[in-house]
């Protein structure tokens, strides 16, 4: 679930799927015998059918396959919803050859290759590959689970979960109460964090102008202002007419940048703090305080390591 929490953490929301998972491979194993008569050793394989796994999984799937009933705020309210994924000719026909339910396995052809009789137009993330776009569809109004892979009726039936409810699980970063979808950390400080990147460029484009300086000249010297663009090992040559160098030539000096500038920058990060809960700082056994105290520190430093 790492992945989950991180990803909810960027987008605000994340998706858990909870199915009953069946996921079998066949395998060649190997026998060595001896020929009696040759007195050589002869390998043979034997083919053997192997289950990964036959039991209830959770699986995190990222958000752009789900396709949520618009009208609903929450995932415990929504009618049905479509699950898109694409998979490899191969890899489909193994796990649903044998996936109870389900049928015409074998009249699904990959992507790009069914144009004649499909009446919609190809994705195009599978057109002309060999991959297959199954569409599992679940409506727990009328109790549908039906699938389709590249435009074939695979699967058309009721839900086969007990709890006759969609299966999925949503977890929120920050829930937005007028919407399905909730908010993620970026956009929290997204405001934050881009005073920060302005304060940043300021500075760094006050220490080029402190390196690459502009001059003061006197408007009768000769002096092309292209010798002026600093160079490695660069010479300017100066018709000073006699007057000290710095009379006809000089530099326009910058300040440092202030402490204030970055202070400005560390208050942009304590907003930030307050805004998230998470401080990057982690906080050590503190002598004295209430247990309120103890237990805010240590909620702090929680969050900050389960972020990351």
């Amino acid at each position: 679930f790492q992945i989950a929490k991180r990803n909810r953490d960027i987008t605000g929301t994340t998706f858990i799927m909870e199915i009953y998972r069946y996921d079998s491979r066949w395998v060649k194993e190997m026998e060595i015998t001896k020929d009696p008569d040759s007195g050589q050793f002869i390998e043979t394989y034997t083919e053997k059918e192997i289950v990964d796994w036959d039991d209830v999984y959770s699986m995190w799937r990222p958000n752009h396959e789900f396709y949520i009933d618009p009208s609903a705020l929450h995932i415990k309210y929504a009618k049905d919803m479509f699950w898109r994924e694409v998979l490899h000719i191969n890899e489909f026909r193994r796990l649903y050859s044998k996936r109870r339910g389900f049928k015409d396995i074998n009249k699904v052809l990959a992507g790009g290759q069914h144009d004649d009789f499909n009446q919609f137009d190809v994705p195009r993330d599978i057109q002309g590959t060999n991959d297959v776009e199954v569409l599992h569809y679940y409506n727990r109004a009328t109790d549908d689970y039906d699938v389709l892979a590249n435009g074939v009726l695979v699967r058309e039936g009721p839900i086969p979960y007990p709890h006759k409810e969609l299966p999925i699980t949503v977890q929120y970063c920050y829930k937005d109460p007028q919407r399905f979808y909730g908010i993620g950390i970026p956009k929290i400080v997204e405001q934050e964090s881009a005073e920060i990147t302005t304060h940043a460029n300021l500075r760094l484009d006050y220490q080029k102008r402190a390196i690459q300086k502009m001059f003061f000249i006197d408007d009768t010297a000769d002096i092309d202002e292209f010798q002026m663009v600093p160079r490695a090992h660069g010479i300017i040559p100066v018709n000073t007419g006699g007057r000290p160098i710095n009379q006809v030539v000089a530099p326009l000096e910058y300040s440092d940048v202030k402490v204030s500038d970055y202070k400005d920058t560390e208050l942009m990060y304590e907003s930030i703090r307050r805004k998230t809960g998470i401080d990057e700082r982690i906080q050590g056994n503190q002598v004295g305080g209430t247990a309120t105290e103890a237990a805010i520190l240590k909620e702090a430093t929680m969050k900050r390591i389960q972020a990351q």
